[in-house]
Protein backbone atom coordinates (compact mmCIF):
# COMPACT_ATOMS: atom_id res chain seq x y z
CA UNK A 1 0.00 0.00 0.00
CA UNK A 2 2.61 2.57 1.11
CA UNK A 3 5.21 1.47 -1.45
CA UNK A 4 2.79 1.84 -4.38
CA UNK A 5 1.80 5.35 -3.34
CA UNK A 6 5.42 6.35 -2.94
CA UNK A 7 6.27 5.12 -6.44
CA UNK A 8 3.46 7.15 -8.00
CA UNK A 9 4.49 10.29 -6.18
CA UNK A 10 8.08 9.79 -7.26
CA UNK A 11 7.10 10.00 -10.92
CA UNK A 12 5.04 13.13 -10.34
CA UNK A 13 7.81 14.94 -8.48
CA UNK A 14 10.49 14.10 -11.01
CA UNK A 15 8.18 15.01 -13.87
CA UNK A 16 7.78 18.63 -12.76
CA UNK A 17 9.60 20.98 -15.15
CA UNK A 18 12.73 22.45 -13.60
CA UNK A 19 12.80 19.85 -10.79
CA UNK A 20 15.84 17.97 -12.09
CA UNK A 21 18.37 19.86 -9.97
CA UNK A 22 20.22 18.12 -7.17
CA UNK A 23 18.53 20.16 -4.41
CA UNK A 24 15.02 19.55 -5.76
CA UNK A 25 15.74 15.84 -6.13
CA UNK A 26 16.86 15.64 -2.51
CA UNK A 27 13.80 17.54 -1.33
CA UNK A 28 11.60 15.31 -3.48
CA UNK A 29 13.01 12.14 -1.98
CA UNK A 30 12.52 13.50 1.53
CA UNK A 31 8.94 14.51 0.73
CA UNK A 32 8.23 11.09 -0.78
CA UNK A 33 9.59 9.27 2.25
CA UNK A 34 7.68 11.57 4.62
CA UNK A 35 4.48 10.79 2.74
CA UNK A 36 5.16 7.06 2.89
CA UNK A 37 5.98 7.24 6.61
CA UNK A 38 2.98 9.42 7.50
CA UNK A 39 0.60 7.23 5.48
CA UNK A 40 1.95 4.04 7.05
CA UNK A 41 1.87 5.57 10.52
CA UNK A 42 -1.74 6.69 10.14
CA UNK A 43 -2.79 3.28 8.78
CA UNK A 44 -0.77 1.04 11.16
CA UNK A 45 0.31 3.24 14.09
CA UNK A 46 0.86 0.46 16.62
CA UNK A 47 2.75 -1.78 14.21
CA UNK A 48 4.88 1.13 12.99
CA UNK A 49 5.90 2.01 16.54
CA UNK A 50 6.67 -1.63 17.37
CA UNK A 51 8.74 -2.15 14.21
CA UNK A 52 10.58 1.12 14.80
CA UNK A 53 11.48 -0.03 18.29
CA UNK A 54 12.39 -3.45 16.93
CA UNK A 55 14.70 -1.88 14.34
CA UNK A 56 16.38 0.15 17.10
CA UNK A 57 16.88 -3.00 19.18
CA UNK A 58 18.17 -4.98 16.20
CA UNK A 59 20.87 -2.47 15.26
CA UNK A 60 21.69 -2.01 18.96
CA UNK A 61 22.10 -5.76 19.46
CA UNK A 62 24.22 -6.15 16.33
CA UNK A 63 26.48 -3.27 17.38
CA UNK A 64 26.77 -4.57 20.94
CA UNK A 65 27.57 -8.10 19.71
CA UNK A 66 30.21 -6.78 17.30
CA UNK A 67 31.88 -4.76 20.04
CA UNK A 68 31.66 -7.60 22.56
CA UNK A 69 33.28 -10.07 20.16
CA UNK A 70 36.19 -7.73 19.41
CA UNK A 71 38.90 -7.93 22.12
CA UNK A 72 40.40 -4.60 21.10
CA UNK A 73 37.02 -2.89 21.44
CA UNK A 74 36.37 -4.47 24.84
CA UNK A 75 39.79 -3.33 26.05
CA UNK A 76 39.37 0.21 24.73
CA UNK A 77 35.76 0.64 25.88
CA UNK A 78 36.08 -1.16 29.21
CA UNK A 79 37.64 1.88 30.88
CA UNK A 80 35.64 3.19 33.86
CA UNK A 81 35.52 6.76 32.48
CA UNK A 82 33.06 5.67 29.80
CA UNK A 83 30.92 4.06 32.49
CA UNK A 84 30.80 7.46 34.23
CA UNK A 85 29.72 9.08 30.96
CA UNK A 86 27.00 6.49 30.50
CA UNK A 87 25.81 6.93 34.09
CA UNK A 88 25.67 10.72 33.76
CA UNK A 89 23.84 10.42 30.44
CA UNK A 90 21.18 8.16 31.94
CA UNK A 91 20.67 10.12 35.16
CA UNK A 92 20.44 13.54 33.47
CA UNK A 93 18.02 12.50 30.72
CA UNK A 94 14.99 14.20 32.30
CA UNK A 95 16.99 17.19 33.47
CA UNK A 96 18.01 17.89 29.87
CA UNK A 97 14.45 17.76 28.52
CA UNK A 98 13.79 21.54 28.88
CA UNK A 99 17.06 22.29 27.09
CA UNK A 100 16.19 19.82 24.34
CA UNK A 101 12.80 21.50 23.85
CA UNK A 102 14.45 24.92 23.80
CA UNK A 103 16.87 23.81 21.09
CA UNK A 104 14.24 21.90 19.08
CA UNK A 105 12.14 25.01 18.36
CA UNK A 106 14.86 26.99 16.51
CA UNK A 107 16.04 23.81 14.77
CA UNK A 108 12.51 23.25 13.47
CA UNK A 109 12.34 26.85 12.21
CA UNK A 110 15.78 26.53 10.62
CA UNK A 111 14.89 23.24 8.91
CA UNK A 112 11.10 23.38 8.26
CA UNK A 113 11.28 20.18 6.20
CA UNK A 114 11.70 18.24 9.45
CA UNK A 115 8.08 19.04 10.33
CA UNK A 116 6.87 16.97 7.39
CA UNK A 117 7.66 13.75 9.22
CA UNK A 118 4.97 13.01 11.81
CA UNK A 119 6.27 11.13 14.85
CA UNK A 120 3.63 11.87 17.50
CA UNK A 121 2.87 8.12 18.02
CA UNK A 122 6.58 7.52 18.73
CA UNK A 123 6.50 10.09 21.54
CA UNK A 124 2.99 9.32 22.77
CA UNK A 125 2.08 6.80 25.45
CA UNK A 126 -0.30 4.79 23.27
CA UNK A 127 -0.80 4.51 19.50
CA UNK A 128 -4.05 3.24 18.02
CA UNK A 129 -5.46 2.87 14.51
CA UNK A 130 -8.95 3.91 13.42
CA UNK A 131 -10.61 0.59 14.33
CA UNK A 132 -9.01 0.53 17.77
CA UNK A 133 -10.09 4.12 18.39
CA UNK A 134 -13.69 3.21 17.48
CA UNK A 135 -13.63 0.28 19.89
CA UNK A 136 -12.18 2.49 22.60
CA UNK A 137 -14.88 5.11 22.02
CA UNK A 138 -17.57 2.40 22.17
CA UNK A 139 -16.12 1.04 25.44
CA UNK A 140 -15.97 4.58 26.81
CA UNK A 141 -19.64 5.16 25.95
CA UNK A 142 -20.63 1.86 27.52
CA UNK A 143 -18.74 2.75 30.69
CA UNK A 144 -20.46 6.13 30.88
CA UNK A 145 -23.89 4.57 30.36
CA UNK A 146 -23.27 2.05 33.14
CA UNK A 147 -22.94 4.79 35.76
CA UNK A 148 -26.00 5.18 38.02
CA UNK A 149 -26.21 8.99 38.16
CA UNK A 150 -26.93 11.23 35.17
CA UNK A 151 -24.72 13.94 36.67
CA UNK A 152 -21.87 11.48 37.06
CA UNK A 153 -22.33 10.28 33.48
CA UNK A 154 -22.12 13.86 32.23
CA UNK A 155 -18.98 14.51 34.30
CA UNK A 156 -17.31 11.43 32.86
CA UNK A 157 -18.25 12.40 29.29
CA UNK A 158 -16.93 15.92 29.82
CA UNK A 159 -13.64 14.59 31.19
CA UNK A 160 -13.25 12.23 28.22
CA UNK A 161 -14.01 15.05 25.78
CA UNK A 162 -11.54 17.38 27.49
CA UNK A 163 -8.83 14.71 27.35
CA UNK A 164 -9.56 14.06 23.68
CA UNK A 165 -9.37 17.78 22.85
CA UNK A 166 -6.08 18.10 24.70
CA UNK A 167 -4.57 15.13 22.85
CA UNK A 168 -5.69 16.52 19.49
CA UNK A 169 -4.23 19.90 20.43
CA UNK A 170 -0.96 18.31 21.57
CA UNK A 171 -0.52 16.41 18.31
CA UNK A 172 0.10 19.66 16.45
CA UNK A 173 3.15 20.86 18.43
CA UNK A 174 4.45 17.31 18.77
CA UNK A 175 4.36 16.75 15.02
CA UNK A 176 5.75 20.22 14.33
CA UNK A 177 8.69 19.98 16.73
CA UNK A 178 8.70 16.22 17.34
CA UNK A 179 11.41 15.18 14.89
CA UNK A 180 13.54 18.18 15.84
CA UNK A 181 13.19 17.24 19.51
CA UNK A 182 13.87 13.59 18.71
CA UNK A 183 17.12 14.42 16.89
CA UNK A 184 18.09 17.04 19.47
CA UNK A 185 17.69 14.55 22.31
CA UNK A 186 19.88 12.04 20.45
CA UNK A 187 22.61 14.64 19.95
CA UNK A 188 22.22 15.73 23.58
CA UNK A 189 22.69 12.16 24.79
CA UNK A 190 25.85 11.64 22.76
CA UNK A 191 27.23 15.06 23.75
CA UNK A 192 26.59 14.38 27.44
CA UNK A 193 28.21 10.96 27.15
CA UNK A 194 31.32 12.35 25.47
CA UNK A 195 31.56 15.38 27.76
CA UNK A 196 31.16 13.39 30.96
CA UNK A 197 33.69 10.82 29.75
CA UNK A 198 36.27 13.52 28.99
CA UNK A 199 35.59 15.22 32.32
CA UNK A 200 36.09 11.95 34.16
CA UNK A 201 39.59 11.61 32.72
CA UNK A 202 40.90 14.69 34.55
CA UNK A 203 42.30 13.38 37.84
CA UNK A 204 39.18 11.70 39.30
CA UNK A 205 39.36 8.37 41.11
CA UNK A 206 36.82 6.94 38.72
CA UNK A 207 37.11 3.23 39.63
CA UNK A 208 36.86 4.02 43.34
CA UNK A 209 33.92 6.34 42.79
CA UNK A 210 32.04 3.75 40.71
CA UNK A 211 32.81 1.03 43.23
CA UNK A 212 31.40 3.30 45.93
CA UNK A 213 28.23 3.61 43.87
CA UNK A 214 28.02 -0.20 43.65
CA UNK A 215 29.50 -0.71 40.16
CA UNK A 216 31.71 -3.80 39.97
CA UNK A 217 34.60 -4.10 37.54
CA UNK A 218 32.61 -6.29 35.14
CA UNK A 219 29.68 -3.90 35.32
CA UNK A 220 31.97 -0.96 34.58
CA UNK A 221 33.25 -2.75 31.48
CA UNK A 222 29.72 -3.62 30.34
CA UNK A 223 28.60 -0.04 30.94
CA UNK A 224 31.35 1.19 28.64
CA UNK A 225 30.15 -1.15 25.90
CA UNK A 226 26.54 -0.08 26.50
CA UNK A 227 27.50 3.57 26.29
CA UNK A 228 29.42 3.17 23.04
CA UNK A 229 26.64 1.02 21.58
CA UNK A 230 24.05 3.68 22.42
CA UNK A 231 26.18 6.37 20.79
CA UNK A 232 26.81 4.36 17.62
CA UNK A 233 23.15 3.35 17.37
CA UNK A 234 22.21 7.01 16.85
CA UNK A 235 23.85 6.79 13.43
CA UNK A 236 21.33 4.11 12.41
CA UNK A 237 18.31 6.36 13.05
CA UNK A 238 17.44 6.77 9.33
CA UNK A 239 17.54 2.98 8.99
CA UNK A 240 15.10 2.66 11.91
CA UNK A 241 12.52 4.86 10.17
CA UNK A 242 12.99 3.17 6.82
CA UNK A 243 12.94 -0.30 8.37
CA UNK A 244 9.58 0.31 10.06
CA UNK A 245 7.96 1.45 6.80
CA UNK A 246 9.55 -1.39 4.80
CA UNK A 247 8.45 -4.00 7.35
CA UNK A 248 4.81 -2.89 7.30
CA UNK A 249 4.73 -2.70 3.48
CA UNK A 250 6.39 -6.11 3.06
CA UNK A 251 4.07 -7.79 5.55
CA UNK A 252 0.99 -6.26 3.93
CA UNK A 253 2.10 -7.57 0.53
CA UNK A 254 2.76 -10.98 2.10
CA UNK A 255 -0.68 -10.97 3.71
CA UNK A 256 -2.30 -10.05 0.39
CA UNK A 257 -0.46 -12.89 -1.32
CA UNK A 258 -1.61 -15.34 1.37
CA UNK A 259 -5.19 -14.14 0.97
CA UNK A 260 -5.16 -14.58 -2.82
CA UNK A 261 -3.66 -18.07 -2.56
CA UNK A 262 -6.23 -19.08 0.04
CA UNK A 263 -9.10 -17.69 -2.00
CA UNK A 264 -7.85 -19.59 -5.03
CA UNK A 265 -7.72 -22.84 -3.05
CA UNK A 266 -11.24 -22.34 -1.70
CA UNK A 267 -12.59 -21.44 -5.15
CA UNK A 268 -11.11 -24.64 -6.60
CA UNK A 269 -12.67 -26.65 -3.77
CA UNK A 270 -16.07 -25.06 -4.43
CA UNK A 271 -15.68 -25.78 -8.15
CA UNK A 272 -15.22 -29.46 -7.30
CA UNK A 273 -18.54 -29.40 -5.40
CA UNK A 274 -16.77 -30.09 -2.09
CA UNK A 275 -18.28 -28.89 1.17
CA UNK A 276 -16.38 -26.19 3.05
CA UNK A 277 -15.77 -26.39 6.77
CA UNK A 278 -16.78 -23.56 9.12
CA UNK A 279 -13.20 -22.32 9.28
CA UNK A 280 -12.92 -22.37 5.49
CA UNK A 281 -16.17 -20.44 5.19
CA UNK A 282 -14.76 -17.79 7.51
CA UNK A 283 -11.60 -17.64 5.38
CA UNK A 284 -13.73 -17.28 2.25
CA UNK A 285 -15.58 -14.32 3.74
CA UNK A 286 -12.39 -12.70 5.03
CA UNK A 287 -11.27 -9.59 3.17
CA UNK A 288 -7.75 -8.97 1.93
CA UNK A 289 -7.32 -6.00 4.27
CA UNK A 290 -8.30 -8.16 7.25
CA UNK A 291 -5.72 -10.79 6.29
CA UNK A 292 -3.03 -8.14 5.87
CA UNK A 293 -3.90 -6.63 9.25
CA UNK A 294 -3.74 -10.09 10.88
CA UNK A 295 -0.29 -10.79 9.43
CA UNK A 296 1.07 -7.38 10.41
CA UNK A 297 -0.40 -7.66 13.90
CA UNK A 298 0.99 -11.16 14.48
CA UNK A 299 4.52 -10.23 13.43
CA UNK A 300 4.31 -6.99 15.44
CA UNK A 301 3.37 -8.99 18.54
CA UNK A 302 6.30 -11.35 17.96
CA UNK A 303 8.63 -8.36 17.48
CA UNK A 304 7.40 -6.80 20.71
CA UNK A 305 7.97 -10.07 22.58
CA UNK A 306 11.53 -10.40 21.24
CA UNK A 307 12.21 -6.75 22.05
CA UNK A 308 11.13 -7.25 25.66
CA UNK A 309 13.05 -10.53 25.91
CA UNK A 310 16.25 -8.81 24.77
CA UNK A 311 15.74 -5.99 27.27
CA UNK A 312 15.33 -8.56 30.06
CA UNK A 313 18.50 -10.32 28.88
CA UNK A 314 20.51 -7.09 29.12
CA UNK A 315 19.09 -6.39 32.60
CA UNK A 316 19.98 -9.90 33.75
CA UNK A 317 23.48 -9.51 32.31
CA UNK A 318 24.04 -6.32 34.28
CA UNK A 319 22.48 -7.86 37.39
CA UNK A 320 24.73 -10.93 37.00
CA UNK A 321 27.82 -8.74 36.86
CA UNK A 322 26.69 -6.91 39.99
CA UNK A 323 25.78 -10.14 41.79
CA UNK A 324 29.22 -11.55 41.02
CA UNK A 325 30.75 -8.59 42.81
CA UNK A 326 28.50 -9.17 45.82
CA UNK A 327 29.45 -12.85 46.00
CA UNK A 328 33.16 -11.98 45.85
CA UNK A 329 32.72 -9.40 48.60
CA UNK A 330 30.86 -11.89 50.82
CA UNK A 331 33.56 -14.55 50.33
CA UNK A 332 36.28 -12.01 51.17
CA UNK A 333 34.44 -11.03 54.35
CA UNK A 334 34.04 -14.66 55.39
CA UNK A 335 37.74 -15.38 54.80
CA UNK A 336 38.71 -12.31 56.85
CA UNK A 337 36.38 -13.42 59.66
CA UNK A 338 37.84 -16.92 59.74
CA UNK A 339 41.39 -15.55 59.76
CA UNK A 340 40.66 -13.24 62.66
CA UNK A 341 38.99 -16.01 64.66
CA UNK A 342 42.02 -18.25 64.25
Amino acid sequence: GGGGGGGGDAGGVDGVPGAATKVDLSEGRWAIFCERWNETLSRRPTASVVFFSGACTLTWAMTFAALSCTPAARFALGVPEIAVGWLVMRTTARLRMPLNFAVAAPVSRLFPALSRLKISPLLAVFAADADTKKRMEHARDQFAESLPSARLRQMVRNSFQASEKFLRWAEGPIDKYGLSYFLTSKVSNVSTLVGATLAARHGLDVPGMLSGWGFSGDLQSDSGLLACTAALNVGFTPLHFYGAVAAVSALERFGGRLWRDRQRELAEKQAQQLELTEVEKEHLEMSESHMAAAVVGSVAFLTLFLDLAFAIYIMRKLYGSQKKKGDVAESSDSVATESSSE
